[in-house]
């Protein structure tokens, strides 16, 4: 059975430097965190 369509391998996605994300993630980060970072990224993009 083929994947599943719009399933992303992570091949395609770009990498991400390790020292933006140590200077955002300093810890264990809930749902809310995450999700914030995430709109974050996007609007900066």
């Amino acid at each position: 059975m083929p994947g599943k369509e719009g399933h992303c391998s992570g091949d395609d996605m770009p990498s991400i430097p390790k020292e933006p994300i140590d200077q955002f993630v300093t810890g264990p980060m809930s749902a809310e965190a995450v999700n914030a970072a995430s709109i974050a990224l996007k609007d900066a993009d």
